[in-house]
């Protein structure tokens, strides 16, 4: 997917880049005090020329990522200030989320520790094993959005201590886990999906207008 090979997060919705979609979702929010932009180095120039007047908001701040996603969040987790009290990780590729969900997360993470989205599954799910399989039960099963909300010394824990052992995990909440610290689940949003297929930005521009100002 992507026009001229470009990156998902630079195609248009709306007429603006995804990437910057997203961060208008955040960008009104007053409780928000530092948002950081990990990119790739070779992309942070077309970043910064589609970026425009945002980037004279002085919350806002770009770094380059590393190997693995977990390498990205932990750039962009040094370059926050450290008197933040709950950090949010979050796809740049997921425009749609709505601010009541942001706000929900956030709540949850300030009094719990650890907090992410999550929606029930809509189909049957089976565990393969070879060539055989087994049915699980959907009822207990949930698929795991973003942001993810920490506070700021669990977040820091985790991934210092994933780093110092080696350890990749999933995702943030993953690393969380392992070290003992429950991850409260806060209900999600169907509206809130990962923009990864022609089919998700065609659907993504059919819904775009009816979340603004939400």
């Amino acid at each position: 997917m992507g026009n001229a090979g470009r990156p998902k997060q630079f195609l248009p919705l709306g007429r603006r880049p995804v990437v910057v979609r997203t961060l208008e979702r955040f960008l009104p929010l007053r409780n928000v005090r530092s948002i950081v932009v990990v990119l790739a180095k070779k992309d942070m120039p077309y970043f910064r020329k589609v970026a425009g007047s945002l980037l004279r908001d002085p919350r806002l701040i770009a770094v380059c990522g590393g190997r693995e996603r977990q390498d990205s969040v932990f750039n962009g987790f040094q370059a926050l200030p450290s008197d933040v009290d709950v950090v949010l990780v979050h796809d740049g590729v997921r425009p749609l989320v709505e601010r009541r969900l942001i706000r929900s997360v956030i709540r949850t993470a300030a009094a719990t520790g650890a907090a992410v989205p999550a929606l029930p599954l809509p189909d049957t799910v089976v565990e393969v094993s070879g060539t055989s399989h087994r049915t699980l039960d959907r009822d207990r099963l949930r698929g795991i959005q973003t942001p993810q909300g920490f506070r700021f010394q669990v977040l820091q824990n985790a991934l210092e201590q994933a780093r110092a052992d080696g350890f990749y995990g999933t995702d943030e909440s993953s690393l969380v886990e392992r070290l003992g610290q429950p991850v409260t689940l806060v209900d999600g949003s169907e509206w809130n999906f990962k923009i990864t297929t022609r089919k998700d930005l065609r659907v993504a521009e059919l819904i775009f207008r009816r979340l603004a100002g939400r």
